[in-house]
């Protein structure tokens, strides 16, 4: 940033809710909170009736520590995958019975979604013991470290690296997240199965109307201690007039981001500050044109992630300008926006989506059906089914 670059105001509060869909309020959150309880009735009712079925459990916790095990009750991270796909599982199959994991019960299959340590590895054993099959899902890149881990708390620890590696070569098989976690991931195990995140469009079910306008708005969404992969587009963004970007980042009340990050980013755009949850992330996109990943690839793992971050976006219908991560590259394979790697790259990319709006409306309808084909939780559950069956044998 040189010195004599304009400050430009940072917005920390949530977006008006003037517009065609508010944020959620205390009212709507109330009504959703009541569905999840009528979802979480009805996984225990189901739970109870699945004679004849496998019977698989999802490990989210210590498996020492009781739990009301309500699908409801579990942090996003988890949310989007255990529960999600266990809800379709059990609606739309007849063979298996998905529910949080409960150490007095006997299971065909329990899953371990990045769940490491010591006591995770002898509960696993224990299912083996007695017939149980174990698969590890990984979504990060623990299985190497080398490079610059400029952002902090991503540098696995030899300990972190040895529970990943331990879990892998101890499960009867593996989910990979991602491609590239899956190639590493076979060093320690030959049955790797490659599947990505889901996105679930009961949530993300509003798309973008894109049309032409004055100002665009570009969005962001990540913990805040990743933002600052941000800062390799502050020239790009500053290139570019009448932008806005949001970031979609921290808890409710907690939205802080480094503040080193923020006067480097608000020198370049004006910038709102959005507190994340799942469904105001989901109310927020489409109401966005662009959305953007920029990331440093110079480290183990960076390399590794995901494309659940930019899915989001698809499933909204905005074109995304991302780096070239692996996962990355193979989500925008068939359209739905631009690879960038340099700040030229970016810029480029930038200003072709703000100039044109039909180019927007292209990409964004490309991302989408991306996401309905690949990302969303039906294709995805149903790979899971595949991998379940392989696992039985």
């Amino acid at each position: 940033m040189t010195p004599d670059a304009p400050n430009r105001p940072l917005v920390s509060s949530p977006v008006p809710t003037s517009g065609a869909w508010p944020l959620p309020t205390r009212f709507t959150a109330a009504v959703f909170e009541s569905l999840t309880l009528i979802e979480d009735l009805r996984d225990l009712v189901s739970a109870q009736f699945a004679r004849g079925r496998c019977r698989v459990g999802w490990v989210t916790q210590d498996p020492q520590v009781p739990s009301w095990r309500l699908f409801s009750r579990l942090s996003f991270g988890h949310r989007y995958k255990a529960a999600y796909l266990s809800r379709w599982i059990n609606r739309y199959d007849d063979r298996f019975q998905c529910e949080l994991y409960d150490p007095k019960r006997r299971y065909d299959i329990v899953i371990f979604p990045k769940t490491m340590g010591a006591v995770f590895e002898e509960e696993a054993h224990r299912i083996q013991t007695y017939g149980g099959k174990v698969i590890f899902t990984n979504n990060v890149n623990y299985y190497e470290v080398w490079g610059d881990y400029f952002v902090p708390f991503t540098k696995p620890s030899p300990d972190l690296q040895r529970d990943a590696i331990a879990m892998t070569s101890m499960a009867d098989w593996v989910i990979a997240d991602s491609t590239y976690v899956a190639k590493r991931a076979k060093r320690h195990n030959p049955r790797v199965t490659w599947i990505p995140d889901n996105v679930n469009l009961g949530i993300f079910n509003r798309v973008r109307n894109h049309s032409a306008r004055e100002r665009l708005i570009l969005v962001w969404s990540g913990i805040p201690r990743k933002a600052r992969h941000l800062l390799h587009t502050c020239s790009a963004l500053a290139s570019i007039p009448n932008i806005e970007l949001w970031l979609v980042s921290g808890d409710v009340g907690d939205p802080a981001l480094a503040p080193d990050v923020l006067v480097e980013l608000t020198a370049a755009a004006k910038c709102r500050i959005i507190p994340f949850t799942e469904h105001r992330l989901a109310h927020i996109l489409p109401r966005c044109d662009i959305m953007i990943s920029p990331k440093r690839l110079c480290n183990a793992y960076e390399m590794g992630h995901t494309e659940n971050k930019i899915a989001f976006g698809m499933a909204a219908g905005l074109p995304v300008v991302a780096s070239p991560q692996q996962s990355y590259v193979e989500a925008l394979a068939h359209g739905g926006g631009f690879i960038a790697d340099t700040s030229e790259e970016w810029a480029s990319a930038l200003e072709r989506l703000c100039r044109d709006w039909e180019l927007r409306a292209e990409m964004g309808r490309q991302g989408r059906d991306t996401v309905v084909e690949k990302y969303s939780t039906a294709p995805v559950a149903k790979q899971y089914l595949e991998v379940f069956e392989q696992v039985l044998g």
